[in-house]
């Protein structure tokens, strides 16, 4: 029974050939400054939000902005002492906001890539999300990466949490954050350790 499905499938498809794959198209070529107004641009469609820290002391000015008046935060393993606010550490599900440490951003889809060692709680329990990224790590697309990441998985974010599947109206915040906000540090180190 199963080899006569086979070779009538086998049959009923021989007309069809073998169609090539087209070539993947060739990846966007932009300075730093381009990649990140593209970055910001596309990352602001999808309902998120990029600020621009210009210095070590205004990044943790506006980590500390976001955190004041929370009863406390769910923070990433990957973020520096010098970084976290001063704060009751809270588990995600309980937190008002997490505070995460991207591993890059994709300027061509506005993306942001998350590492699986901060833990999937982190990244869509709390109902805000703070995602800090080097300026340096905001790349053109995707296919430019050079570093390959072996044994963790990453989760590309790309703003709020968006769901349409009760009568087909959008809800934001259901499966994830509902306010994502990408903090971009112009330094030249990266905020934490989030290559892996």
């Amino acid at each position: 029974m199963k080899e006569s499905f086979r070779a009538r499938l086998k049959q009923a498809a021989a007309h069809l050939g073998e169609a090539p794959l087209p070539e993947p198209p060739a990846p966007l070529q932009l300075s730093p400054e381009e990649a990140l107004a593209l970055f910001a641009r596309r990352f602001a469609e999808s309902g998120g939000s990029v600020e621009l820290a210009g210095s070590a002391k205004d990044l943790r000015a506006r980590i500390l902005a976001h955190c004041q008046g929370l009863p406390g935060v769910a923070i990433s393993p990957l973020l520096p002492a010098r970084l976290r606010p001063e704060l009751p550490e809270l588990p995600p599900e309980q937190a008002p906001l997490a505070i995460s440490v991207a591993w890059a951003a994709v300027a061509e889809t506005g993306t942001l890539l998350l590492a699986s060692q901060e833990g999937r709680r982190l990244q869509l329990l709390a109902p805000a999300h703070l995602v800090l990224v080097e300026r340096a790590r905001v790349v053109a697309s995707l296919s430019i990466l050079e570093e390959v990441r072996s044994g963790a998985a990453l989760g590309l974010h790309s703003g709020p949490s968006r769901s349409a599947d009760i009568g087909g109206i959008t809800v934001v915040g259901v499966h994830g954050p509902g306010q994502v906000t990408a903090l971009v540090s112009s330094g030249r180190r990266a905020p934490g350790k989030a290559t892996g």
